[in-house]
């Protein structure tokens, strides 16, 4: 276990993020349940048309790259479903402000 301070400075640091115009930060409560990835599957999308889509995802020993199209439309499909039970990113802050806040009082 890291020291008590360390979870107050990650929370501080994800408001500060969220702060960023290219992040965007939801939290999954716990009652939404399962049924998501195992891991963080991250899109990227580039601006030029000669730029193809990709995907990486993550899992307990390594992570893999995905590049075929079919796929990269699945993952978007789980991704929309998992952002949809998520808060949405001012209700995400405020829940990550509150549970700042009740640590230090």
């Amino acid at each position: 276990m890291g020291r008590p301070e360390a979870l107050t400075d990650q929370l501080d640091h994800l408001m500060m993020m969220a702060l960023l115009p290219n992040v965007t930060i939801q939290v999954i409560p716990f009652d939404c349940g399962r049924g998501g990835p195992t891991g963080p599957i991250v899109l990227l999308e580039f601006p030029d048309d000669d730029e193809s889509s990709a995907a990486y995802l993550e899992y307990i020993t390594g992570l893999v790259v995905v590049e075929d199209e079919d796929e990269i439309f699945a993952l978007s499909v789980v991704w929309d479903d998992v952002a949809s039970r998520a808060l949405s990113a001012d209700d995400s802050v405020r829940l990550i402000q509150e549970r700042r806040n009740a640590r230090t009082t």
